[in-house]
């Protein structure tokens, strides 16, 4: 529906905003330069064009005011990325020249003491750095208290993108080129098996580690969404946001932990601390491991029990990795001892040539005893017993005290430092999950535009709001996924689901909605299954039914849509009579009843149909009188 304060736009404005759209990557200055004629020849001055551009910048089609803004020598293009700190634009150099890409704060970071320190601190990091799987850096400055990092452009997918695409292939069927299939060809560097095809990518990015690592930069955020890809075969490292140089141990504050959980060694969970090469080194063997086994090596959900994994040691399911030099690898570069860990990365990148040169490798596996005491770490009660019995057959009583006192002070420790690392887990997963709401919220908010925009004039609309719904997907994949959170965030992720079924409804394509709509069936059917009683469950599962019975009926394809309908209606009528979500499921209601009326009608059921309609009249009345003038049309 049509804003009415707002002109109508004219076919020859949806023509000027296609124009506009296509100048705006090519040269922002012409692009301005369009506008400025078309607001000079029109009747209105410009009004219908304005208002049209007033509805691409809520769409997010344009991301906002940067978009077109000169920044010192560069003019902003688009955005195309963003993370918790900062956010990347694809930039023209206003002298002329390939675009780059302009890292900048966020905005509401810009005056934020801390934040400006660690972008002053990437800003030192990179400017040490010269290494082709780093994107070089080409400038750096400040406009108006406004710091700006200028690095080539690197375009391609992230080792996370990559895996995400092939996680559907089978394992057995897994060759180099599944990594690339988010790309337009494959590279040699993926050729070959699966395996062969991991080591290079971990090869290239130990390789820019050791270049850092040599001139006293520590990374401290190695993880598969900052490896990129390229469709040449460059292997980049991104985002040294985080990243520590000598002398700047200062600025991380004692017992902090920085970086993400699942990438972190064991030091840094048991004590905090700013991380070393050492710790990077752990993290790419997480990465590699990731590869290979297509999951997390440690993947609890729960950060606590997270945290207890990795302090517990290397994980059993390494020990198949194939070929067994590639799981020593893995196993040495995991290993929670910093004297039994690759020592640093050129060995381990070294070692990963061997593997794909088919010789031996120089990690070893750990002892029989190394292996028998994290085997009792992770066991403590059935380690304790067997101890016990062994003391007690070889040595007598005597050196049986000594070793159980030896073995109560160890555990002593250990249970004191554990203790310690899951209080910090604690806080941890508290802020976290302060962050989560705030996510899930946003999310929220992004599919309540994408369903209340009108954008019936603008050329793109409907690809601008799949690209918020891409938006608000990424978002949603930033979440930690813990027992407390995941059923909402899988709640949120099936309303991303039908957001887009109706956006394909819109369009016309019933049948690639009902797709969409059985696919969000089926989650909410599994969410409804798995948890209590829930009447926003049975809300969302009745109101899914009943839409589907809707396609279906007004196709005439009634034998599938009263089965759906009477599934769907006594559904919703218990969330009415509950009285959650009035207003929303009071409307499903009274359209379901009018419909499935339809239906019987159809199938000369006239006293079904009148009891229907009459039903369908009383839930009416209960509505306000906009719902109710929006309702009522369909019961006429």
């Amino acid at each position: 529906m049509s804003d009415p304060e707002r002109p109508k736009s004219p076919s020859g404005v949806d023509e000027v905003l296609f124009r506009y759209l296509e100048a705006r990557d090519r040269s922002p200055e012409d692009a301005e330069e369009l506008l400025r004629r078309a607001r000079e020849s029109s009747a209105d001055g410009g009004a219908a064009l304005d208002s049209a551009l007033e509805r691409l910048l809520e769409s997010g089609l344009i991301d906002g005011d940067d978009e077109g803004a000169v920044l010192g020598p560069y003019r902003l293009q688009r955005r195309i990325a963003r993370g918790a700190m900062g956010e990347v634009h694809r930039a023209a150099p206003l002298a002329g020249g390939p675009p780059v890409a302009l890292k900048l704060l966020r905005p509401e970071l810009r005056g934020d003491a801390d934040s400006a320190a660690r972008f002053a601190r990437e800003t030192e990091a990179l400017q040490r750095l010269e290494h082709p799987s780093i994107a070089a850096l080409l400038d750096a400055g400040d406009v108006d208290g406004v710091p700006y990092l200028a690095f080539e452009l690197v375009e391609g997918v992230t080792l996370d993108g990559a895996l995400r695409a092939a996680k559907d292939a089978a394992a057995a069927s897994l060759v180099g080129a599944d990594l690339g299939r988010a790309l337009d060809a494959t590279p040699p560097l993926l050729e070959g098996s699966w395996q062969d095809a991991c080591a290079r990518v971990v090869r290239e990015v130990l390789r820019a580690l050791a270049h850092a690592h040599g001139r006293g930069v520590v990374h401290r955020d190695v993880k598969p969404s900052n490896v990129m890809i390229t469709p040449e075969g460059r292997v980049v490292l991104l985002d040294f946001g985080l990243a520590s140089v000598e002398d700047a141990a200062r600025m991380t504050r004692e017992g902090h932990r920085v970086g993400s959980l699942p990438y972190m060694a064991p030091e840094l969970v048991r004590d905090g601390g700013g991380g070393s090469a050492a710790s990077d080194v752990y993290a790419a063997g997480v990465v590699l491991a990731e590869l290979l086994l297509r999951r997390l090596p440690f993947d609890a959900v729960d950060a606590q029990r997270l945290a207890i994994e990795i302090l517990a040691g290397v994980p059993g399911r390494t020990g198949a990795l194939a070929p067994p030099d590639l799981g020593r690898v893995v196993r040495c570069a995991l290993d929670p001892s910093l004297a039994l860990r690759y020592p640093s990365a050129e060995a381990m990148a070294a070692d990963l040539t061997e593997v794909l040169e088919g010789r031996a490798v120089r990690a070893r596996a750990p002892g029989p005893w190394t292996q028998l005491a994290r085997w009792g770490r992770r066991r403590p009660v059935l380690s304790t017993g067997l101890a016990a019995a062994a003391v007690a057959g070889i040595a007598g009583p005597l050196a049986f005290g000594v070793v159980q006192r030896s073995h109560a002070r160890e555990t002593t420790r250990l249970n004191r430092s554990l203790g310690e690392s899951l209080a910090r887990a604690e806080r941890e997963r508290a802020r976290a999950t302060e962050a989560a709401d705030k996510a899930l919220y946003a999310v929220e908010a992004q599919l309540r535009r994408v369903a209340g925009l009108h954008l019936e004039h603008v050329p793109g609309a409907r690809a601008a709001r799949e690209a918020m719904l891409d938006d608000a997907e990424g978002l949603l994949e930033t979440i930690p996924t813990t027992a407390e959170l995941e059923p909402e965030v899988r709640l949120m992720g099936a309303h991303v689901t039908r957001t887009r079924a109706d956006l394909l409804l819109d369009s016309g394509d019933e049948e690639g909605a009902l797709a969409l709509y059985r696919a969000q069936l089926a989650e909410v059917r599994a969410l409804r299954s798995a948890g209590p009683e829930s009447l926003r469950l049975d809300y969302e599962l009745g109101s899914n039914l009943l839409q589907q019975a809707r396609i279906l009926g007004s196709a005439g394809r009634l034998d599938a849509a009263i089965p759906l309908y009477d599934e769907g209606l006594p559904l919703v009528r218990e969330v009415v009579e509950a009285g959650w979500a009035e207003g929303r499921a009071r409307k499903s209601l009274a359209l379901a009843l009018a419909n499935r009326a339809a239906c019987a009608k159809a199938q000369g059921d006239p006293a079904l149909e009148r009891a229907l309609r009459d039903e369908a009249a009383d839930v009416l009345d209960a509505l306000t009188p906009e719902l109710a003038r929006e309702v009522g049309a369909v019961l006429v």
